[in-house]
Parts: structure tokens; sequence; C-alpha cells
């Protein structure tokens, strides 16, 4: 155990208890949205068996991301939940990808290009898979440039171009080469430019993705530790930490609850009046420790 965990918890228990309750609420409506989701027997309109593959793929996750920061933050492990809020964006944005209706797809405010007469969410889902594909493809080639004789790495390395091959079918050009180079999303775009085309505003992404960065990339050194004048000694911390949890799961609730809610509307499955209620009793909760 970490060092007065017991009565640090307790400490988040009688002054967090109630916030950490009301994401409870909200993430158990989120499993009921889930499972509603999932069982339809006939799709939604809009919807095929690949197109609800990517979303309830991405729902699960964003369910099970949620829980993870709540079950963190209760133990007083913010900065690992931190690095949980980054990743729930990203879930987030991929989900807007795949179901939001009638996106204008564009970079930089410029309509892109693509092949395809119809962007619609049949294709963005196959996009989606795509560069999961691609993305595995390409880990596969740089492990087998490493490990593999020189026969098997031109086997992996045609088998890669000919995965892009398929995908210029649907697409322009530019976007498979924007895929050569290593775009790391599924849009042709970064994540950056992908939040702002699908309407999260630049505030959005630096007060929720950006904010979190240094945990993430190992540059939140002195959360941890303490140097003195000296120089010579230092304190390291290695207790749980109960000061930044309302920021973390303010940001996590953000994310999560746009998560349900689009799953909600698209899908049609009328949980309207019980997301709200969470809603409110979560931001009355927020209100009341910060």
């Amino acid at each position: 155990m970490l060092l007065n965990e017991g009565e640090v918890v307790a400490k988040i228990e009688s002054q967090y208890g109630s916030l950490l309750d009301s994401c409870n609420a909200l993430h158990d409506v989120a499993i009921e949205i889930a499972s509603s989701a999932v069982d339809q027997n006939d799709l939604p309109e809009f919807a095929d068996e690949l197109t609800k593959c990517a979303y309830a793929g991405l729902y699960a996750k964003a369910c099970k991301q949620f829980r993870s920061i709540v079950l963190l933050c209760s133990n007083g492990l913010t900065e690992d939940a931190a690095t949980i809020v980054r990743t729930l964006f990203e879930t987030m944005v991929n989900l807007y990808f795949v179901l939001k209706p009638d996106y204008e797809y564009s970079n930089g405010g410029k309509k892109w290009n693509i092949n395809s007469s119809s962007f619609d969410r049949r294709l963005r889902a196959q996009l989606y898979f795509a560069h999961t594909k691609y993305a595995f493809e390409k880990s596969a080639r740089q492990l087998a440039n490493l490990i593999c004789p020189v026969s098997e790495r031109e086997q992996a390395n045609r088998h890669l171009d000919q995965l892009i091959s398929d995908c210029n079918s649907e697409l322009s050009a530019e976007w498979v080469e924007r895929y050569r180079r290593g775009v790391k999303t599924c849009s042709g775009l970064d994540l950056r430019q992908l939040a702002e085309n699908l309407g999260f505003s630049d505030v959005f992404y630096q007060k929720v993705y950006s904010l979190f960065s240094s945990e993430v990339h190992g540059t939140d050194i002195f959360n941890y530790v303490t140097p003195h004048e000296s120089q010579k000694l230092v304190s390291v911390d290695l207790q749980p930490r109960v000061d930044r949890l309302p920021k973390v799961m303010y940001a996590a609730f953000v994310c999560f609850l746009h998560s349900v809610q689009i799953v909600n509307k698209e899908c049609e499955l009328e949980k309207d009046d019980e997301l709200l209620a969470c809603a409110k009793r979560c931001e009355g909760g927020f209100e009341s420790v910060t």
C-alpha cells in the first residue's frame, strides 16, 4: 500500500463520496444504454453490421475507461486517472466520427476530397477499421524489419501495400498519402483537427486533452518529488493525492457524457430523461466541491 493510503481514501470518501456516487449513477445508465444498443434486433436505419461493430466497440471502451477513472480517483490515484482521461477523449472523438450524421469532412476549413460519393457513417466505420488494421500492420512490419528474414519482410510490405491499395478505391490519393506518412487518426486529420471538425472547440481540446499531457509523456516529475534548496536531498511523495480529483473527474465526466449522449441519440434509445437527471446530479456534485 502507499503511505497513509487508508486515511487518504477515507478522506476522499468523506469529501467526494457524493460526487463519485453521482458519476457511478451515470455509469449505470450508460451500461443500460450499452445493453440496449448491442441487443437491438433491428439495426438503426443508418447502420450496417460493420458500423454497429465500430460504435458498439468504442462505446464499450468508453464505459470501461470511465469506470477505471472513477476507481482510480476513489483511491487517490489521480495522476493515473488523468492519463486515461486523454484516452477517453480520443474514444469520444472516434465515436463522434463514426456516429455523427451529416458530417462535413474538411481539412483546415477546406472540403476534403474523397473518391466516394458519400462520406456517410458506413464509410467512416470502414475508415476506422482500415486505420485499425493499418496501425496493426505497420507495427507488425516494423517488428518484422527487426526480426524477420528479408524474404518475409518483403511479403509483409506487399501485404501492407495491398491494404493501402484497397483503401484507395474509396479514398483520394491525398488521403492515402497521409496514411503512408503516418497520420494518427482514421480521418486523415490529426486529433486536434478532427475534434474541431466534429464541433468540439479548441478550448475543449486544451482543457480536456492538452491539460493532462504531462502525465502521459512523463514530464510530471514534480508531482512525485520535491528538491530541497541544498540540491542534495529530495522529498518523495508516496501518498495518494486528493487535490486534483475534481478537475480530473470533471474532464472525464464531460467526455463520457458526450459519448453516452450520442449513442443514445443516434440509436434512438430514448434515455434522455435518465441522462439529464444524471447530468444534473453530477453537475451539482461538482459545484458543491469547487
